[in-house]
């Protein structure tokens, strides 16, 4: 049989001819991916044709045909460093070659600039597609009437917008009508869409666009060149978006246990977390409710010239000894023509609120399809970018960089980005980890966050409320935990100086299989080979920004959870669908192969920061002492290099809502439907019900919460304080789990979904002051002996050293302070996961403390000193008896510990909170639960006037009435642990009892 076809390369480089034969009397055809280049020639008597390749997509046809032969193909594939998704936003620097550069002067603004954008954002046309016809009904037509559509806001999670589609994973079609103006000769348009969750189809006038104009993915951009599918006039934007089903969670619970699913998608926690709806532990089909789907970040219509600038790859170097900096800049070019365009390359850069400007201009010639330039700027003398935690170092410095590609009477393309100079570094001694900012060591100490899971609400005033109260607790920065952000989210980062742990997108197990997709190549079926084309998208998209100092790949793979797994895989050679039943843990490396790869993904791309093919391995990081492992004391003698989770989980008081819409069954828990119905806010009942007793052994719901939240609080102030006493030696930082809920449920977070802290969060932000005097105690319940000689330690984390600073104690006997005996036999209430371990758990008193009234001064004593910078030191030891030797009764003892500057500042203030007793066995035999119950005073100071209301904000109502007493002083007493409304006729607002408080009445109205 003859060949034929015939080609002399089977890959490429954008810009070269590819030749290819064919034999006599075949026709020819060459098909360019992205459907813009197609030659059809026949008879070519076997000579060589050639071809010159511009595509946006790395991947060329050739087909050919011949009468007596079947027809073949040859597949020409591009040369890249990487691949992406198909369609992305980066495609082109997958396969993009350096072009040469010639300095030249910098050119004089010439003509109006190229660029726009036209936003598409608004109300869209809405339609459910339940039995995927979709397509055969037209839904993709100009010429469908789509007048009877919902409407729905883009950006928009659908599920949130409408309740009908909160649990769907069937298509849903979006479409948008809008006029254009005739494109002039030299513009080319490309529709770009920022972040579709999670896969998507994309039609524009009836047609489709490149690669089938398909998608895959939440936070990766990808674009189409539709310079020659737009009219003049109305357009019509049809999208097919699907929150795809992930089967292997269905697969995982037929074969009995769910948490040992490997996830199909690659969504992180946006389809099954212990934190969203569902939580992980009660089927398939809860784990994936409430959806993420939807067209979630804006869609923009983006117009340029000739050659555009498709991306800027940005990296600030700094000198050893930070005198100078230096910025390489890739710029990645597009010249949209059949022919080398001429072009000056124009940079500037300026600082953002100080005085810096310098440029530099270069002359390239640039042939069709993609192309790179490498600039280098040199900055003398950089102002460098510093946490916002670190005042005396510096501030968080950005400058501004501006590129634009001038033609000859016109700016065709201009792109720009805030950048900070800086230098990361993480050093390891031994087990000990050490942070390095600028070449200063830095103990970093920080929580865990998620803003939201519903992307498109994941919008500016969201991250300027939750990174406000990041700094506002005493902390550097923030995890975001196993999802991506939208990049205003890391904008807002770098312009407030919060440094950035950085999750990956994954998080437990993953299949390592080959899946049928809805969308995208079809070619394109190998999980593994997708998930590190996303990882590199991720990482080309955030590298810009500052505030990121770290990446973590894969969080809490299973070959880090010290699970017997076999030593290879087992993967089966085929590609699953919906409908098969797939193998449970298929991969029996425990993804460590995976994370292997992801690795190599991500060190040939990424060069500026410390990268960790998992934040746990190697590094005990998940330190959950006093939830899931032992007591919360347990940790001390304990070393942990990066500890990145611990803490416990606390009951907000607005979860009583959820008690009245679904009736007084749910509390207390006595049935299995509550348990399951807990279980799906996410609350984990045994464990919390083992540390502070059963939902029974309390009158009242705020009480149940009240003492949930002061658990959470005391194990946060006491893991923090402890691993802050050891300070590089193994720990280099520190994160607590979690800052916030993301909606109304019941997690390890210390805020609310609408932003209210509870205890948690002021004691974690106390135990994180940056000078901070503690006692590093190992138990809170202690005999006479060991009360009579305990160390104070002074922790200084900033770089500047405090002369004549004071240290001022004060022990105090109390009446009476909060106690709480835990129960590990209550572990049996609630819902509980098949390997949930109640073994380590153990009776045990807790002292809470609290504002209960002194008995006597014990003592009070000053110290003077100087605190050097970056240390840490014991100060002096405290006599907490001092002299009494008659311990008849429990004593309760508060220590507070005051840090004053030279002048008389206060600089940071503490407590610590000890019950000293002779035989801890008599508490042993209480009842389980809080004591003394609990109920607080509220003193409102009032302006003359009339009578002011209290009424419960959440729960069955409550409403007290008082008048004002002497001094305008309104009292209220005896009141449960929880939100109240307080009204007056002119003002209204919100106060949380859950201790006992004086307030002044606001002057004008408010929430």
């Amino acid at each position: 049989m003859k060949t034929l076809l015939k080609s002399d390369s089977s890959t490429y480089v954008p810009g070269q001819s590819i030749g290819f034969a064919v034999s006599p009397g075949a026709a020819a055809q060459v098909q360019v991916a992205d459907g813009k280049g197609i030659l059809k020639r026949t008879g070519f008597d076997g000579t060589w044709a050639k071809f010159i390749l511009t595509p946006h997509s790395p991947l060329v046809r050739i087909f050919a045909k011949a009468a007596g032969f079947e027809a073949s193909e040859l597949v020409v594939r591009a040369v890249a460093d990487f691949s992406v998704m198909p369609n992305s936003l980066f495609e082109s620097l997958a396969i993009a070659q350096n072009l040469e550069t010639m300095p030249c002067a910098f050119p004089n603004r010439l003509g109006p600039r190229a660029r726009k954008c036209i936003d598409l954002s608004g109300k869209w046309a809405i339609s459910p597609d339940p039995d995927d016809k979709g397509e055969s009904l037209g839904f993709h037509s100009m010429d469908i009437d789509d007048s009877s559509w919902k409407r729905l806001n883009v950006p928009g999670n659908y599920g949130r917008q409408d309740p009908a589609l909160k649990n769907v994973f069937y298509p849903v079609w979006y479409r948008r009508r809008f006029t254009m103006d005739k494109l002039d000769p030299n513009q080319r348009a490309y529709l770009l869409f920022h972040g579709i969750d999670y896969f998507a189809k994309v039609y524009l006038n009836s047609n489709t666009l490149d690669n089938a104009g398909e998608h895959e993915g939440y936070f990766n951009p990808f674009s189409f060149d539709v310079t020659n599918k737009l009219r003049p006039g109305e357009n019509v934007l049809s999208v097919r978006v699907q929150n795809p089903w992930d089967y292997a969670m269905e697969s995982a619970q037929k074969h009995g246990y769910l948490p040992a699913c490997e996830k199909i998608w690659i969504k992180g926690i946006l389809n099954y977390h212990d934190t969203r709806p569902g939580s992980i532990n009660l089927g398939a089909k809860e784990a994936q409710s409430l959806g993420t789907g939807g067209i979630v970040q804006p869609v923009e219509m983006i117009i340029t010239g000739e050659v555009s600038i498709e991306w800027l790859r940005i990296r600030p170097l700094v000198a050893d000894d930070f005198s100078k900096g230096k910025l390489v800049i890739g710029a990645y070019l597009f010249n949209h023509t059949m022919k080398t365009m001429d072009v000056t390359l124009a940079i500037r850069l300026s600082g953002v609120g100080f005085e810096h400007f310098s440029q530099k201009a270069l002359r390239l010639s640039v042939p069709p399809g993609p192309w790179s330039a490498n600039v280098v700027l040199e900055v003398p003398s950089p102002r460098l970018w510093w946490p916002a935690s670190h005042p005396e170092l510096g501030k968080p410095s950005l400058y501004k960089l501006q590129v634009e590609v001038h033609g000859h009477d016109r700016i065709m393309d201009q792109a720009s980005e805030k950048i900070g100079f800086r230098k990361i570094e993480l050093k390891k001694h031994g087990r000990a980890m050490v942070w390095k900012v600028n070449g200063k060591r830095m103990f970093i100490r920080g929580a865990n966050l998620i803003p939201t899971i519903y992307i498109a609400e994941s919008g500016h005033s969201l991250h300027q409320r939750l990174l406000q109260s990041v700094i506002e607790s005493n902390l550097d920065g923030i995890i975001v935990l196993d999802h991506l952000q939208p990049r205003s989210f890391y904008r807002l980062c770098d312009e407030m100086g919060i440094l950035v742990f950085q999750e990956f997108t994954l998080v437990w197990e993953y299949s390592v299989a080959n899946h049928k997709r809805a969308c995208g190549d079809p070619g394109l079926t190998n999980n593994m080979s997708v998930m590190k084309r996303m990882l590199a998208e991720a990482l080309l998209l955030y590298e810009s920004h500052p505030s990121i100092l770290w990446w973590s790949l894969h969080d809490e793979p299973f070959f880090t959870f010290n699970v017997p797994l076999d030593t290879g895989r087992k993967v089966p050679d085929i590609i699953f669908d919906s409908t098969d039943q797939m193998p449970i843990l298929m991969d029996g490396t425990g993804n460590k192969e995976l994370d292997q790869e992801l690795y190599e993904t991500a060190v040939s791309i990424e060069r500026s920061r410390p990268i960790q093919k998992t934040g746990n391995e190697g590094t005990e990081s998940t330190v959950y002492y006093g939830w899931y492992n032992g007591s919360y004391t347990d940790i001390f003698g304990a070393k942990f290099p990066l500890p990145i989770e611990y803490g416990a989980q606390a009951v907000p008081f607005k979860a009583e809502e959820f008690i009245l819409e679904h009736g007084a069954k749910m509390w207390p828990v006595t049935n299995d439907d509550a348990a399951r119905a807990w279980m799906y806010r996410c609350l984990q009942l045994p464990y919390l019900s083992a540390r502070i007793g059963r939902t029974s052994d309390y009158s009242c719901f705020g009480d149940w919460a009240f003492a949930s939240q002061m658990y959470q609080a005391l194990v946060l102030k006491y893991n923090i304080e402890y691993l802050r006493a050891r300070r590089y030696a193994p720990t280099g930082s520190s994160h607590y789990f979690l800052l916030n809920s993301y909606w109304p449920s019941v997690t390890w977070a210390t805020m609310d979904d609408d932003g209210r802290s509870m205890p948690g969060y002021r004691w974690a932000a106390t135990a994180n002051q940056p000078i901070l005097a503690f006692v590093p105690h190992r138990h809170a319940v202690m005999n006479p002996k060991v009360a009579d000689d305990i160390p104070v330690l002074l922790i200084n984390d900033l770089h500047r050293e405090i002369k004549d600073a004071l240290l001022i104690y004060t022990v105090k006997e109390k009446s009476s302070g909060f106690l709480l005996r835990s129960d590990p036999s209550s572990f049996a209430e609630g819902f509980k996961d098949l390997f949930w371990n109640p073994k380590s758990l153990k009776n045990e008193i807790i002292v809470l403390g609290g504002g209960f009234e002194d008995r006597r001064q014990v003592f009070k004593g000053k110290l003077e000193l100087d605190i050097e910078p970056d240390s840490i030191r014991q100060v002096c030891r405290l006599n907490m008896r001092n002299g009494k030797s008659d311990l008849q009764s429990p004593m309760y003892v508060h220590i507070d510990l005051d840090v004053l500057d030279a002048a008389g500042n206060l600089l940071s203030h503490n407590w610590h909170d000890f019950l000293i007793i002779n035989d801890e066995n008599e508490f042993l035999h209480n009842e389980p639960g809080i004591s003394p119950i609990p109920r607080f005073d509220l003193d409102i100071e009032s302006t003359p006037g009339g009578e002011i209301e209290l009424q419960r904000r959440f729960g069955a109502p409550i409403s007290r009435a008082a008048s004002p007493g002497e001094n305008s002083l309104v009292h209220f007493s005896g009141l449960e642990p929880g939100v109240y409304a307080v009204k007056t006729p002119d003002v209204s607002w919100e106060v949380t009892v859950d201790r006992s408080k004086k307030i002044i009445m606001p002057a004008s109205k408010s929430k």
